[in-house]
């Protein structure tokens, strides 16, 4: 009996042996290629597609078997790579951060060779861990190879995440000096536009983005990049320039971003003095596009338009409909906070006293950004209230005013020396000498 079992054991076990290497193999190359097909996916469109997310979820299965039945394989360091990337490409950031630190504790080695301080630093990108991305990014961009590349790119792109815009345009152009023929060259010089629009650097984004257009581009990058490369003109003062790159672009009415077209058409007539172009235009952006960040941006500029006139009331009421909704953006905040301002000046008695001068001069100056108007109230204060206790701070206002908003140094000088002369025990007097000291007259000194 046992010579029977040896001569099946003999015969048989060879190819159990075999077939369970075969499945070893298989489960192995199969990771491989999904996660190879996915990341060819997802480099050729830049972010994660349906058909991407299934070739990365299909590598991680297998990976993880790898793992699970084979934890002493040769291919384990290699499974937990493919694992913790495809995690990382599906946003699934905390499974990807603890397969790259079991990566890096088992095995170091490897770690390098699979470049876990550029993945690593990608991940605390998307976090917004600014500090700790460009830890890991430096150390890609010092161990050199190929992932030095992207490495310098999301390293620029850490300080413009942050709103360091000069830092990270300055990382921008030395990336674009040591790897001219970079493939990242294409998305970095449309991040380094963003930033330098950001930065108020207008002919640099113009810059920019004129050798982006020269590239390939999808419709949606190219459209993009025209309307940002058309508001940058505009900031600019190139009106016809502006108009003729709006005018340009193909946009089928159903297109999300014909609103924000329209609005950039609507500051362009505003610029040139048409104001009931410019009012038609933002009103009809703001009735088709209620929920969208074009249509509140129209609100707003819409309020703005009807403050300028004195129609407090009416630019109060697109103030309010810009702050509803549920749509997160600048100019939804900012229509908020002059609507509340708005709603305090109205609220404020007609029988005035200084501190009722002195809180409008404030709204005006600081919420609403009318600096003539808050010169002349705080004129006004000076003239019915000069003795009052909100006399030294409307001064110093004033000095201020001179000074920082709209300079003026006769004016700052003017209003400096009153404050001085007539206030000068008080706390305003003090602080003006220590922040505007150079208004000071200068003592001789006796021979």
């Amino acid at each position: 009996m046992l010579s029977a079992v040896m001569r099946w054991f003999r015969w048989f076990a060879p190819g159990v042996l075999l077939v369970a290497g075969c499945v070893y193999f298989n489960t192995m190359y199969n990771a491989q290629r999904y996660f190879r097909m996915g990341e060819i996916e997802y480099r050729k469109k830049q972010q994660l597609t349906a058909q991407a997310r299934q070739y990365y979820q299909k590598a991680a299965e297998k990976a993880a078997k790898i793992v699970k039945f084979h934890p002493r394989s040769r291919y384990v360091p290699e499974a937990l790579y493919i694992m913790a990337v495809s995690f990382s490409r599906m946003d699934e950031r905390e499974k990807a951060r603890r397969k790259f630190e079991e990566l890096a504790t088992y095995y170091p080695k490897e770690a390098r060779r699979f470049h876990i301080n550029l993945e690593l630093g990608r991940l605390a990108l998307k976090d917004g861990d600014y500090t700790l991305a460009r830890e890991h990014l430096t150390r890609a961009v010092q161990e050199g190879g190929d992932q030095a590349e992207e490495a310098a790119f999301l390293l620029a792109q850490t300080f413009a995440k942050e709103g360091q815009y000069a830092e990270a345009l300055q990382r921008f152009e030395e990336f674009f000096k040591k790897y001219p023929k970079s493939r990242w060259r294409k998305p970095a010089l449309l991040e380094a536009a963003r930033a330098a629009f950001e930065a108020q650097r207008y002919e640099q984004t113009v810059r920019y983005l004129e050798e982006y257009l020269t590239l390939y581009t999808t419709r949606e990058e190219e459209k993009e990049a025209r309307l940002l490369l058309a508001e940058a003109e505009l900031n600019l003062g190139n009106l016809d320039r502006a108009r003729e790159i709006l005018e340009g672009l193909d946009l089928p009415p159903a297109d999300r971003d014909v609103a924000r077209r329209d609005v950039l058409l609507a500051r362009i007539h505003l610029a040139r003095g048409d104001t009931a172009a410019a009012r038609a235009t933002l009103e009809q952006v703001a009735q088709r596009a209620r929920r969208q960040e074009a249509g509140v941006e129209a609100r707003y500029r819409l309020g703005l338009l009807l403050e300028a006139r004195d129609s407090l009331q009416a630019a109060y009421d697109q103030y309010r409909e810009a702050s509803q909704g549920g749509v997160t953006t600048p100019f939804r905040e900012e229509a908020r906070r002059r609507m509340l301002a708005l709603s305090e000046l109205q609220s404020i008695d007609s029988t005035r006293t200084a501190l009722d001068l002195y809180r409008i001069a404030e709204l005006y100056l600081f919420e609403l950004q009318r600096e003539e108007e808050a010169e002349q109230v705080l004129k006004t204060l000076l003239r019915d209230f000069p003795r009052s206790e909100y006399a030294p701070k409307a001064l110093y206002t004033l000095v201020y005013l001179y000074t920082d908003v709209r300079p003026n140094e006769d004016s700052a000088r003017k209003y400096f020396q009153k404050l001085q002369e007539e206030f000068g025990t008080t706390l305003y007097a003090r602080e003006a000498l220590r922040r505007f000291a150079s208004l000071a007259p200068t003592q001789e000194v006796s021979p």
